[in-house]
């Protein structure tokens, strides 16, 4: 999902209001947005994945799509 989807947005935070509340909303982007935050401070200070990481990672990428999301131009993977 991604921002152009306004629609698409609307509708799922419609639902996960629907079905938590929109307390469990806030909870869920904060937690999610801490996440990303990690991400991002590894990546900037040349963090490299652990090397057990490796192989999992790679199967996560390929099963979500994570090498279309806008933040994959600044993960470094090993080679």
């Amino acid at each position: 999902m991604f921002a152009e989807d306004l629609e698409a947005i609307a509708e799922a935070r419609g639902e996960v209001i629907a079905a938590m509340g929109e307390a469990a909303l806030v909870d869920a982007v904060a937690v999610s947005s801490l996440f990303h935050l990690m991400t991002r401070v590894a990546n900037g200070t040349g963090t490299p994945l652990d090397s057990f990481m490796i192989e999992p990672a790679s199967k996560i990428v390929d099963a979500i799509g994570a090498d279309t999301f806008a933040s994959r131009k600044d993960t470094q993977m090993p080679e």
